[in-house]
């Protein structure tokens, strides 16, 4: 959770104590009454930090609601527009890739129509919890829209994106497992600067590609079982 607003109550409690013990003391010239000063500066002091604190934890809190999506706590849309342009200017800087990744749930109206809205909610706030497992080297997960995510993966290489593929597989398959419903998403990923340098250009790509592998997976499942012959 970000702290910017907890540093910045404190800091002005304790700038705002320090102001009021400065002119208190010029004041009196620093002469009998230095003891009244200092226990005034503290007194404001004990006073203004911890107010400040509290306001400043109340702004974080409000801060990173407004990035995060409501029902998931993934980051919502407008963050991911923003960090990308942020993390595409350090990427460019740098000479290095980033990975934009689309992921769409599978039959997800199935799911809602099968066992309920509630239980679909329920299935969103899972495969983030697992896409965020899986974040442990700065990806950022986002809520794209209904049931879409995005992740970005700053200063990955378009070869990485099979380990991720599998890694994330193997967490919806563990997911599927525990719910005791299968969950399976289509996935498909696009390389800044190669394929485009907008974020609309490398979702749209990601897209295409994402939907190039969900038509697969139909295909697959739509194939006869294969006989042996005894």
């Amino acid at each position: 959770m970000e702290r910017s607003g907890r540093f910045a109550g404190i800091g002005l409690g304790v700038l705002v104590s320090v102001s009021v013990a400065l002119l208190a003391a010029a004041g009196t010239g620093w002469t009998g009454r230095e003891l009244f000063v200092a226990s005034s500066g503290i007194g404001f002091l004990l006073t203004l930090v911890p107010l400040g604190w509290h306001l400043g934890r109340k702004y974080d809190r409000m801060k990173e609601r407004s990035v995060r999506d409501s029902l998931t706590c993934a980051y919502n849309r407008r963050f991911i527009e923003e960090c990308f342009l942020r993390l595409s200017e350090q990427a460019l800087r740098r000479s290095k890739k980033m990975t934009v990744t689309l992921i769409d749930v599978n039959d997800f109206k199935l799911i809602n129509d099968t066992y309920g809205h509630l239980t679909g909610d329920h299935v969103l706030t899972r495969i983030v919890e697992a896409l965020k497992e899986r974040a442990d080297r700065g990806e950022i997960v986002g809520r794209w829209g209904g049931d879409e995510f995005l992740l970005l993966s700053p200063y990955v290489e378009r070869g990485a994106a099979s380990s991720l593929y599998e890694q994330i597989e193997a967490k919806l398959e563990s997911l599927s497992q525990s719910e005791n419903k299968r969950v399976t998403v289509s996935i498909g990923s696009s390389v800044f600067p190669d394929d485009g340098v907008t974020l609309k250009q490398l979702v749209d790509n990601a897209d295409w590609k994402m939907y190039e592998d969900k038509n697969r997976s139909k295909r697959d499942e739509a194939l006869p079982p294969i006989r042996m012959n005894a």
